[in-house]
Parts: structure tokens; C-alpha cells; sequence
């Protein structure tokens, strides 16, 4: 399909470094999507689902990076906001040492 679909509205075809980068980047959403899922598969989705937040936080930054996008100071106080959550419910479930677990 990707080498067919330019040919279908008259644009030149990709070139070698054009399609490596575009088979790249499938592996990597690949590998990223399996370790979400594995994630997903080993921990609570309550505790993984404030993770789908940080979505925000990485665009502002990738943005800001790669295209010199101006971020608001706002945008920046929310992610650190953002972060500072995935920590706290990243911590919430481990144990003290020491600490004797609770039985419901």
C-alpha cells in the first residue's frame, strides 16, 4: 500500500531513506503498543490509566523540540502537575520496608 498509494495520485515515489524511516517507525509504535499492553497486563488499569495523561506533557515537549512551538507557562505547570501524579500513584502501591502487607 504505501508503495502503490502515490502512484495513485501522481506523486513521485518514496525514496529508500523515506522508507526505511516510515518501516522504523511501525517497529517502534509496534514495540511501544506491546509494552503497554504487557504493562496494561501486569498492574491495575486505575493505576496505569493516569499515565494516559502524560500525552499532554510529551506533545508540549516534542513540539517545543522538534518544530519550536512556543509553550505557555501554564502548559508547563500542568505537566509538572501531571508528573508529579504519575509519581504519587506510582508510589501508592509499593510497600514500606518493614511494613507488614494488609490482608482485606
Amino acid at each position: 500500500m504505501v508503495l502503490l498509494s502515490p502512484a495513485a495520485i501522481g506523486a513521485p515515489q518514496p525514496t529508500a531513506s523515506a522508507l526505511g524511516l516510515a518501516v522504523l517507525a511501525g517497529l517502534l509504535g509496534n514495540v511501544g503498543i506491546q509494552l503497554l499492553a504487557r504493562a496494561y497486563a501486569a498492574a491495575e488499569a486505575q493505576a496505569l490509566g493516569v499515565l494516559e495523561f502524560t500525552a499532554l506533557p510529551w506533545a508540549a515537549l516534542f513540539g517545543f523540540l522538534f518544530f519550536g512551538e512556543a509553550v505557555r507557562p501554564q502548559v508547563w505547570l500542568g505537566a509538572t502537575v501531571i508528573f508529579a501524579a504519575c509519581v504519587w500513584v506510582g508510589r501508592a502501591g509499593r510497600q514500606r520496608p518493614g511494613e507488614l502487607p494488609i490482608s482485606p
